[in-house]
This record gives C-alpha cells, structure tokens and sequence, in this order.
C-alpha cells in the first residue's frame, strides 16, 4: 500500500514536472520568436520567386478600338513576352483587326509576328541582368546560418527564463529555512530574557531579524511569480502555478574543446558581411558598365493576311522581316560617375569594417572565456565563503548559548550565512550562462549540446 501511495505521488508530481530541455523544446516551437524565423525564411522564398518570374513567359491580351469618318476598327490578341539572363528579351503576338468601312465592307486582318530585342554593350551579360536574381538566391541560403543562430539566441534566452524562476524557487528554499532559524533565534532570545539571562535589547534585535527575513521571503515568492510569468508567457502558455522547476546542476564541460578554426565560417553577421561585399563587387561591376552605349539589336519578322471571311482570312500569305538598331546613350556621365563612386565609397567602409568585425568576433569570444575562467575562481570562493559562514553561525550560536556574547554575533552570521548560499547558487547560474554564452559566440549552441553534453 505504501508503495503504492508513493508511486501515485510520483506520478501525480510528474503530471507538473517542466525540464529545462522540455521547456527548450517548447520555446523552439511556440515562442514568438521561433515563428518569426519561419516568416523570415517565406519571405526569403518569395523573395527569389519574384525574381525568378522575371524571367518567367508572361501573356497579356491586346485590344483597341478606332473609329474615323468612313471606317472603324476592333483588334483582339494576344501577346507573350520573355526576358532572358542575357539582356534580351523574346515576344511574340497574334491578333486579328475587324474594319468595317462605310458599314458596307467588312475585312479581317490576322497578325502573327515574332521579335526579339537584344542589348549588345551595356546591358549585355548574365552578371549584369542578375544581380536581384543573385541578391534572393544568396540571401536564402544563408537563411539555414540564419535559424542556426538565432535557435541559439532562442536557447540562451530561454535559459534565462527558466534559471531566473529556478534560481528564485532555490531563493524561497533558502531563505525559508533561514526564517526557521530566525524564528528559533527569536523564541531562544525570548527565553532568556523571561529567565533574566540577557537583556531585552536581544530580543528586540532577534525580532527585527525575524521580520526583515519575512520581508526577504515575500519578496523572493513575489519574484519567483514574476518570474513564472515570464517563463510561460514567452512560450505562449498560460501560467501554471502548481509547475515543478528542475534545481539548478553545474554545467561541466572542457571548454578547451572549442577551437577557432571555424568561427568565422559559422559567424552569422561574418557572412553576412561577405555576401555584402560579393554584392558590391557586382555592383561596381554594373556600375562599370553603366558607362556604355545602351545599343539594342532588333529583330522581327511577321506573317499576315486579309479577307472578307473570317474563315479564309487566316491564310498568312504575307510576310514581312526587319533588323535594326536603337541606342539610348547620354554624353553626360555625371550621374554615373557620382553613383560609381559612392558605391566605390561604400566597398572601402565595408572593408574596413569586415576587418574590425573580425577582430571584434575573437576579441568577444576571448572576453567571454576570461569571463568564464573568472567565475569558476569566484565559485571556489564562494564555496569557502559558504563553509566559513557556516562555521561562523555555529560558532556564535555555542558561544550565545554559553552566554559569553550576545545575539548580534548570531544574526551576524545567520546573515552572512543565508547570504553565502544565495551567492554561491547564483554564480553557479552565470557560469551556466557564460559557458552557454560562449557557446552561442562561437555558433555551436545547439539543443543537441544540450542534450548530450550537459546531461
């Protein structure tokens, strides 16, 4: 039966249990910011299908409608129009024109004609005509850079969620039993002074004591609800107060196991910086030959017919062909010039700051390490810390018992204590979240890491 009673708890207790990988799990499916990633890569995609369907056939109907002194006219039709990569640009229409004349003669007039436009200088080239085409395409595959570090940037926030409601919960604990001693502190101090033993001053001084540790106590349970909020309002969840936090375990991981060798390759903002510069290089290339004569070859031929029948009209005994060229050239190239160097300008800051960027990405991850090496030394002394303390309030307490000092070296070192474990368990956070933080800095923070490596 016991057995029994203490699997029911278990379970029961199960029903409310929240890991921290399950509350990951959660966050990288529900949070805001997750579902904003997955807008960003629709709109990469429609992005590029835009400028696909440039190059895409597009169909338009044709119509007009003449009318003069002895005639008037109907035209129907269609058209179709390609461009190409290459600065052309194919088309082709068919039409027929109904006129009647004087409403005694009606003539039908098909037209099949077949074009083709090509720009010979400057607008000629794959490189020239693509660079939207190139700017979509680029920036799509960089998207799966883009989800891998921003899942980091989910994970780590997330883990500031979930410690700060675990490292309250760990707060309330500690300052609970910390008022049990403060209370026992007050009913000793109470009855020594009923026995003549101390003065009343004692039992003043342990009250305050008593009810500042209340005070501390209600505001960690006010935080830790805040906190609790917090929690499941970034997994768009209502709040559930019966929830059981995990207690917070000490990351240990080599960090010596990260190398450099990879950091600029996985870096997010690096890359992005990369295809910023391989885009002006196209921009300058373009900007180059905007210096050109804008010439276009023309090519067209066309079949056509006429008839007093519909019917019969559609024979295409008439045919007609032309070449030609059309140039479009101002002799003044201010405007170009101050373009090109304006973009020339901008290639030079970019450099500039590609190479800043990448000393600033080193100099980040070396902070992060130093800072992480210092919290594992800060650790070790708020480890002594926590014994001495300890020490301290044992000591005090046989020496108030034995009435050769009073209370105040007691709640002296009550304080000292309490406050001794709330840094300790508090630094054992900020080095979870600096390891993770240096993790994240390097691009290799992963639920994976997580779960294997933590755990």
């Amino acid at each position: 039966m016991k057995r029994t009673l203490i699997l029911f708890f278990m379970m029961f207790e199960s029903l409310f249990a929240l890991t921290l990988n399950q509350y990951l799990n959660l966050s990288l499916q529900n949070s805001n910011d997750v579902k904003l990633l997955v807008d960003n890569e629709l709109n990469l995609k429609l992005n590029l299908s835009l400028e696909k369907n440039i190059y895409s056939s597009n169909y338009s109907p044709t119509s007009s409608i003449n009318v003069d002194d002895d005639s008037n006219s109907f035209s129907l039709g269609f058209r179709r129009t390609q461009k190409n990569m290459y600065g052309g640009e194919l088309s082709s229409t068919l039409d027929t024109t109904r006129t009647e004349y004087n409403n005694i003669d009606t003539i039908y007039s098909p037209t099949l004609s077949i074009g083709y436009t090509q720009s010979l200088f400057k607008k000629f080239g794959k490189t020239y005509n693509t660079l939207t085409l190139y700017t979509a395409k680029e920036k799509l595959d960089l998207v799966k850079l883009v989800n891998i570090t921003q899942r980091a940037e989910i994970i780590l926030k997330a883990v500031s969620y979930y410690y700060d409601v675990s490292l309250n919960n760990e707060k309330i604990k500690i300052q609970k039993k910390s008022l049990l001693r403060s209370e026992g502190n007050y009913k000793a101090a109470s009855a020594k002074q009923e026995s003549g033993i101390v003065s009343k001053i004692d039992v003043h001084r342990a009250k305050l004591a008593f009810l500042e540790q209340k005070k501390r106590l209600k505001d960690s349970i006010k935080r830790y609800k805040d906190s609790l909020e917090n929690l499941y309002f970034y997994i768009n969840q209502n709040v559930n107060e019966k929830v059981k936090i995990e207690p917070i375990n000490f990351f240990e991981y080599n960090i010596d196991k990260f190398k450099n060798s990879e950091v600029l390759s996985r870096n997010l903002i690096w890359n992005e910086m990369l295809l910023d510069e391989k885009i002006l290089n196209r921009e300058i290339y373009n900007s180059e030959k905007n210096f050109l004569p804008d010439i276009n070859l023309n090519l067209n031929y066309s079949l056509s017919s006429s008839s007093d029948n519909f019917n019969n009209s559609f024979d295409f005994n008439e045919d007609d062909w032309g070449i030609g060229l059309s140039s479009n050239y101002n002799f003044n190239t201010t405007e170009q010039s101050i373009n090109n160097q304006r973009i020339i300008i901008r290639k030079a800051k970019l450099l500039r700051d590609k190479d800043a960027l990448k000393r600033f990405i080193f100099k980040d991850i070396n902070t992060l390490k130093n800072n992480y090496q210092n919290i594992l030394e800060n650790m070790e002394i708020y480890k002594l810390k926590q014994i001495e303390a300890k020490e301290s309030l044992d000591i005090a307490k046989i020496r108030y018992e034995r009435g050769l000092s009073s209370n105040l070296d007691v709640l002296d070192a009550e304080s000292s204590y309490s406050s001794s474990l709330v840094e300790y368990i508090t630094e054992v956070v900020r080095h979870n979240i600096a390891l993770l933080k240096l993790r994240k800095a390097k691009n290799r923070l992963n639920l994976e890491f997580i779960e294997k490596e933590i755990f």
